[in-house]
């Protein structure tokens, strides 16, 4: 294996003379390919690069022709060590953020970039220690890394198309918690609109405010038109107020209304876990009915709520429920028990029927016993994970 702390330093001779020394690898422009381009070499202080295919590497050293190109420095041009070397950047495989502590390099008649090394042992070859070093190399295959500008914080080292979409939501939230500033934007700007707003709402509340707080405008008001309700009124809480007014003033007038109501309520009672976005049907309605409804709808729900004619809950259906039902029937036969919290309930008894009951969906319901909205089982699994990181904390 060749790595790229094995090739930098070394000396450059012109004909028979020392003329500079090799700092640096470059990749093509506008990354295209892994092949590496160029060399970067510095003679007297000044830095300049070199076609990789006019300068010959044997015996330890590196030989230029008389006559060669010389390619004044760019700040903007890609270079392994300087871009790269002790960088975070994104595992698609382990899905993770790692440090690059050195870069392998294939010989094929030029030099090819095939993976980083992540393991200490790069470290060690960096600072002249590889023939005593006694540990394993552990390296990425190429393929597998998404970098990024750390000018910018855009990823542009992904050759093609980023894979991020690929990732599941809460793996992007692990990612986005570990990244600095710059990398959340470089990530959240690749995102679809919908995954980013999924997985900002799977991060924990410290990176969901840094995020809403950076983001730019034009951006920002895309991935709240995807978010819940209830996710944005939990962050606008704890935003500072400059960054709250500015959410706001994104959000349509029925979302903001919707935010402003969630917000009346504590974050740890049943008003304030729920979503007021649902899916709610009278209660006469056929199965045939509502499955037509449904296949018109953009969203389908895992449950249906179902009212009487004033409104007021009978209980609830599972939207798998109305597959094999006879479709000639109204809907609230198939209701059993109408669970149900107050608006009011606290965490404890949320729990305890999601627990006791082996409950999906739970409508939130006034007084009046009009419901308001649902608490989903991945609300209450959140809020259970947020106090433990709370408690790891303490």
């Amino acid at each position: 294996m060749t790595f790229v702390s094995q090739l930098i330093k070394k000396t450059v001779f012109l004909n028979t003379a020392k003329y500079a020394r090799v700092i640096d690898f470059g990749l093509p422009s506008q990354l295209h390919s892994p092949e590496v381009s160029t060399v970067l070499l510095k003679k007297g202080g000044e830095k300049f690069a070199v076609p990789i295919n006019e300068i010959t590497y044997k015996a330890g050293a590196y030989y230029l022709p008389e006559h060669f190109t010389a390619i004044p420095y760019n700040h903007d041009d890609f270079y392994l060590a300087e871009d790269l070397l002790d960088k975070q950047v994104i595992d698609m495989t382990g899905k993770r953020m790692v440090r690059v502590n050195d870069v392998l390099l294939k010989e094929n008649g030029g030099l090819k970039v095939t993976g980083i090394d992540i393991s200490f042992a790069g470290i060690l070859r960096r600072l002249g220690l590889s023939s005593i070093n006694p540990l394993r190399t552990v390296t990425i295959p190429w393929s597998a890394v998404e970098a990024f500008d750390y000018e910018t914080g855009d990823i542009r080292i992904k050759l093609g198309k980023s894979n991020l979409n690929m990732l599941h939501p809460a793996e992007l939230a692990d990612i986005l918690e570990e990244a600095g500033t710059k990398e959340r934007e470089g990530i959240v700007e690749v995102l679809d609109a919908e995954k980013a707003a999924d997985a900002i709402e799977e991060a924990n509340s410290e990176t969901q405010e840094a995020i809403l707080e950076q983001l730019p405008t034009a951006q920002l008001k895309k991935i709240l038109a995807q978010m819940q309700s209830s996710e944005i009124a939990d962050i606008a809480d704890d935003v500072n107020p400059k960054a709250f007014k500015r959410i706001f003033k994104l959000l349509s007038s029925e979302k903001a209304k919707r935010v402003e109501k969630l917000m009346l309520f504590p974050d740890d009672v049943a008003g304030g876990l729920m979503q007021v976005t649902f899916y709610k049907v009278n209660g006469n309605k056929t199965i045939g009915e509502v499955l037509g409804e449904l296949s018109k709808s953009q969203v389908q729900p895992e449950a249906i709520i179902v009212t009487d004619e004033n409104d007021t809950l009978i209980g609830q259906v599972h939207a798998n429920e109305l597959i094999n039902a006879n479709p000639s029937i109204e809907i609230n036969k198939l209701v059993t028990k109408p669970f149900s919290v107050h608006e009011d309930e606290n965490f404890t008894g949320i729990f305890r029927q999601f627990a006791h009951y082996n409950l999906r969906i739970l409508p939130v319901v006034t007084n009046e016993n009009k419901v308001i909205g649902i608490i989903s089982i991945d609300a209450v699994m959140q809020r259970i994970e947020e106090e433990e990181e709370r408690d790891d904390t303490i």
